[in-house]
């Protein structure tokens, strides 16, 4: 049987800052109780890697681990702090197969209009994230996006969860 994720984690790891930032969130996941999947262990890594190596095949390795990944999870939860295209491209693939989006951007950084609506939550520190996995880890580890939603809008209406605000 394949492995299922709770979390599949997007977000740019070109850069020691980058890698820092998903690091962290990574590791508020975890503390959380979630499973986490996270593309730096889906497949090769692009950066990590020597030129010889980026053949096709390389490439086609990534995406398609990238893909499983996010198919076998049941959320996906992404960086925003750094313009990423590849992020953008997750998070469009999950709005269009249903798999509940977050988004975050721990600098306190907004979204644009697109990713704004996509997404259903959106965190602008370390603290509101962490705040509210620690909160739902149970509700997402159950699987249950009725439940899972009911306890988030439950929770919005009395501690302002909301949707990315765009600011372009």
């Amino acid at each position: 049987m394949l492995e299922t994720y709770d979390v599949y984690l997007a977000g740019p790891f070109f850069n020691d800052a980058q890698k820092a930032r998903m690091d962290l969130a990574k590791s508020i996941l975890i503390e959380a109780g979630l499973t986490v999947a996270d593309p730096r262990e889906l497949g090769p890594i692009i950066v990590d890697s020597a030129d010889h190596v980026k053949t096709p095949e390389f490439f086609r390795e990534i995406f398609n681990g990238n893909i499983e990944g996010m198919i076998r999870s049941f959320i996906i939860v992404a960086s925003l702090d750094d313009k990423d295209i590849g992020t953008a491209f997750e998070l469009g693939f999950g709005y269009g197969t249903g798999i509940p989006l977050f988004s975050f951007a721990f600098d306190g950084g907004k979204t644009n209009v697109m990713l704004g609506q996509a997404v259903d939550h959106h965190f602008s520190s370390v603290e509101e994230f962490k705040d509210f996995f620690t909160k739902f880890s149970s509700s997402i580890k159950e699987n249950n996006s009725n439940d899972f939603f009911e306890a988030i809008a439950a929770q919005s209406n009395s501690e302002g969860l909301r949707k990315a605000e765009a600011d372009e």
